[in-house]
């Protein structure tokens, strides 16, 4: 202990330029976040926050590689080979100087800005102790473990250039949305680990920093230098690699939605032949056939029964249309809905379908919900507290356009929300609502709350009635269920969208 204290001090001596730097970037940040909205106005402070958030992680990762190539193990010229000192120790102070100079600071401006917009910090200690984890792993230990594994600062500018374009390059490739993961979506929060098992966030947001974590380790331990590269390098590339444990955690996933069956028998998807398209849906569900650049709109009118309809999720796995003669029609992975299934074709696919009667095969999987919270309240510049979610207000762009302000301490927009604009009679003028919600347990922004604008009445120039209310609802998903969908003898011809 008495080695990495006085490693830690010496660290302090020499590199509180650099520690000042964050902690003047870390205040700024505290500062100018409160002030921020969610409407874009150029200048200001919500744009200079951005701006902040970049310059700020950069400071670190130049920080990170300042104080680790001091001793750095890469090499086999530096002076702390001569002397007795613990690989050991060397690595505990640098991640406590790290601790220090740069995490701590962060926690005080998230303290700051969660007071300043109505929160309080002791009561989010559980979700704030969680977000500095999910930063360390993300933004601190990868630059932390190729600071080890290079020299100087000319190299790690180098492996950070690699890391972006890697990064970039796997974000391009999107080898996210995968069939195998779809029902992990909805279910995610009742599987082991809740989040962590949702398929591409497991393997993203676990094993590849706890890779790098060891590996920054290894590296001290051993000091190979070459053989670090090469594993570090490995680990990039399996970001381009779909997700090992997709079929794991798909398997208990498809057993989990086969117990949730029985506890919800009634549940089911029909085909509703006499319902005609009259105008877009906020519970449209679009599918897109690979490769189709000229689309035409065919709309199947679809139904949720036995629960709640507000309270049911249907996501179309995959559909097929099979034809009397002639090759088979398949499409997958499409935006939820309860309303219709919106299939898009090119013309010379949609001329041989419709030309007569096909079998329609569907397989969905039906998301079952629970209410958290529901709000009701007029609207006004007041901020509304909504259990499960944070807060809401309204707000007037121009002083004429209605806009919903959400607001979430400590998370993206993970929790399914709905909220209608209501007429004093109970009619019912807008009514908008999130996708499945279930995103990863990561927030990459550095604000610790988001903050998000919509119309409150859909459409742009729109005012509210007089007298109408706001009702907020948050959900969340407790089960994830298949159901089937055969429809035979169907004409795809009375059901185009002209």
């Amino acid at each position: 202990m008495r080695q990495i204290l006085h490693i830690f001090r010496k660290d302090a001596r020499h590199f509180w330029p650099y520690a000042a730097v964050v902690a003047g970037l870390t205040a700024m940040l505290a500062y100018l976040d409160p002030q921020t909205t969610p409407f874009y106005h150029p200048w200001s402070a919500s744009q200079i926050v951005e701006v902040l958030h970049i310059v700020l992680v950069l400071a670190w990762w130049f920080t990170i590689a300042a104080v680790v190539h001091d001793e750095t193990p890469a090499g086999d010229r530096q002076f702390w080979l001569t002397r007795p000192y613990s690989r050991l120790s060397i690595v505990a102070a640098k991640a406590l100087f790290v601790l220090v100079f740069l995490t701590l600071p962060l926690v005080a401006a998230d303290c700051v800005i969660l007071s300043a917009k109505g929160f309080a910090p002791l009561a989010l200690a559980p979700a704030m102790l969680w977000r500095q984890c999910a930063i360390a792993a993300v933004l601190l230990v990868p630059p932390f473990a190729f600071a080890a594994l290079t020299r100087d600062l000319r190299q790690f500018v180098l492996a950070v250039l690699l890391i972006a374009v890697a990064l970039s390059a796997a974000t391009e490739f999107d080898v996210d949305y995968t069939h195998g993961s779809m029902l992990l979506r909805g279910l995610a929060p009742s599987l082991p680990f809740g989040e962590l098992w949702r398929a591409w966030d497991f393997w993203q947001d676990a094993l590849w920093p706890a890779g790098f974590l060891l590996l920054a380790v290894w590296q001290y331990a051993r000091r190979r230098t070459v053989a670090g590269r090469c594993l570090a390098a490995a680990c990039l590339l399996l970001t381009f690699l779909p997700n090992p444990w997709s079929s794991l955690a798909a398997s208990l996933a498809l057993g989990k939605s086969a117990a949730a069956a029985g506890a919800y028998p009634g549940v089911r998807i029909e085909f509703v032949a006499g319902r005609h398209y009259d105008g877009p849906s906020s519970s449209d569900v679009i599918l897109s056939g690979q490769g189709n650049e000229e689309k035409e709109q065919v709309r199947i009118p679809i139904q949720a029964l036995g629960r709640d309809a507000d309270l049911l999720d249907v996501y179309p796995v995959s559909v097929a249309i099979v034809p009397p003669a002639g090759e088979p029609w398949h499409a997958g992975w499409t935006m939820p809905g309860r309303d219709w299934m919106v299939l898009r074709f090119d013309s010379p696919t949609l001329q041989r379908l419709s030309a007569g009667r096909v079998t329609l095969h569907a397989v969905f999987d039906v998301v079952v919900d629970e209410t958290v919270s529901s709000v009701r309240f007029r609207p006004s510049s007041l901020w509304h507290t909504v259990p499960g979610l944070g807060a809401v207000k309204m707000e007037w762009l121009y002083g004429e356009y209605p806009y919903l302000i959400r607001r979430m301490p400590l998370r993206r927009d993970v929790a399914k929300w709905r909220y209608t604009a209501e007429t004093p009679g109970g009619a019912v003028v807008h009514r908008e609502e999130n996708g499945s919600g279930v995103t990863g347990p990561l927030d990459f922004a550095l604000s610790p709350v988001n903050e998000f604008a919509g119309m409150a009445n859909g459409r742009y120039g729109a005012r509210l009635p007089p007298g109408a209310e706001i009702v907020f609802t948050v959900k969340r998903p407790i089960a994830a269920i298949r159901r089937d969908l055969v429809i035979p003898d169907l004409r795809l011809a009375d059901y185009i969208v002209r």
